[in-house]
C-alpha cells in the first residue's frame, strides 16, 4: 500500500505547483502586417552582353544554329551516348557553347519534359523542373530548364552558361542541359519593349511591357487576361485565362503560384502595367510574372 501512497503523493504535489499560463500580450509584439515589395528596376537600353572577345555565343545563334525548327532534342557530340539515339535525340557539333546573359524571371518556374529512359512507356519518363527561368542577351532570350528547388541566383543577375543540350518543346525553345560557370550579382536593369500588339512568336523569350484592363478572374493557375491599351481588340470579358474561347488580340498573363499563394491578385476592370518574359503554353504567349516588381497598379 505504502507504494502506491508515494507515487499518488508525488501527482498531487505536481499539480499544486503548476502556476497559470503567462499573459502573452505583456512581452509578445503582435507586429504590423506589409507587403513585400521586391523591387526590380527595368530599361530600354541593350545590356552590353556578351562581352566580346570572350569566345562567347548568343542567345540568337545559339537557337539558329542548335535548335530544331519544329520538335526535337540535341545534345553535345561529348555528351551522347547511344541510349539517346533510342529516343529520336540527335548530337550536334554545334554543342557545348557558351552563353551569358540577365536573368529575366526567378528561377522557380515548374515544367514537366520528358527525358530518355530505356523503358518505352512514355509515363515514366517525366522529368519534373521546379527551378526554371528565363535568361536574356542583347540579342534575345531564351527558356532555360531547371533542377533545383533553390535559387541560386535572381532576376536582374547576370550568369554565364555551358549550354550542352537545346530542345524544342510546346512551340518553346529551351536549354535542357547546362552547366552555370559564373554569376554576378549586380542586379542590373532588365531590359523590355513596349508591347504595342498581341503576341506572337517573334516575342518569345524577351521581356515585354503591357499595359492595359484586366478583363478575367484569375484561374487557379493564376493565369488571366488584360485588354492592351490602345489597340482595342480583346473584347470578350470575364472569360478564363485557360479557355480556348477568348479573343486572339487578349494578352495572357501568368502569375506564379508563389505569388498568388501570397495574397497577390487582380480583379476586372483594374489597369496595370505588367512587364516579364514571354513563354508558349497552351496553345497561348503569355507574360510570365514571378516577382511582384513585375507589377504596377495604376489608380487612375
Amino acid at each position: 500500500m505504502r507504494a502506491l501512497i508515494f507515487p499518488s503523493l508525488l501527482l498531487l504535489a505536481a499539480c499544486e505547483l503548476r502556476s497559470d499560463a503567462e499573459d502573452w500580450s505583456a512581452w509578445y509584439d503582435e507586429g504590423v502586417a506589409y507587403d513585400v515589395q521586391e523591387p526590380l528596376s527595368f530599361t530600354t537600353e541593350n545590356y552590353g552582353l556578351p562581352r566580346a572577345g570572350e569566345g562567347l555565343t548568343t542567345i540568337a545563334d545559339l537557337q539558329n544554329a542548335t535548335i530544331p525548327e519544329s520538335y526535337g532534342t540535341r545534345i553535345a557530340a561529348a555528351d551522347y551516348g547511344a541510349h539517346l539515339a533510342s529516343c529520336g535525340w540527335d548530337a550536334t557539333p554545334n554543342l557545348p557553347a557558351v552563353i551569358e546573359g540577365v536573368i529575366t524571371a526567378h528561377p522557380r518556374m515548374y515544367f514537366k519534359a520528358i527525358g530518355c529512359t530505356p523503358d518505352s512507356d512514355p509515363s515514366n519518363n517525366d522529368e519534373k523542373y521546379y527551378g526554371s527561368f528565363f535568361i536574356e542577351d542583347d540579342s534575345g532570350g531564351i527558356f532555360v530548364l531547371g533542377d533545383s528547388k533553390v535559387a541560386h541566383f535572381d532576376m536582374g543577375d547576370t550568369v554565364r552558361m555551358t549550354v550542352r543540350g537545346v530542345r524544342r518543346d510546346y512551340g518553346l525553345n529551351m536549354v535542357y542541359v547546362h552547366d552555370v560557370d559564373l554569376i554576378e550579382r549586380n542586379a542590373a536593369p532588365i531590359k523590355y519593349v513596349e508591347a504595342t500588339r498581341p503576341l506572337s512568336d517573334a516575342d518569345l523569350g524577351e521581356v515585354r511591357r503591357v499595359t492595359g484592363t484586366i478583363v478575367s478572374e484569375p484561374t487557379t493557375f493564376g493565369d488571366l487576361i488584360l485588354d492592351l491599351d490602345g489597340y482595342g481588340g480583346c473584347t470578350t470579358e470575364n472569360e478564363s485565362a485557360d479557355s480556348d474561347e477568348f479573343d486572339d488580340d487578349c494578352i495572357v498573363v501568368s502569375v506564379d503560384m508563389e505569388l498568388s499563394g501570397r495574397g497577390v491578385t487582380f480583379t476586372p476592370g483594374e489597369r496595370v502595367t505588367l512587364t516579364g518574359p514571354v513563354t508558349y503554353t497552351f496553345r497561348h504567349h503569355r507574360v510570365v510574372i514571378t516577382r511582384v516588381g513585375q507589377i504596377e497598379r495604376h489608380t487612375d
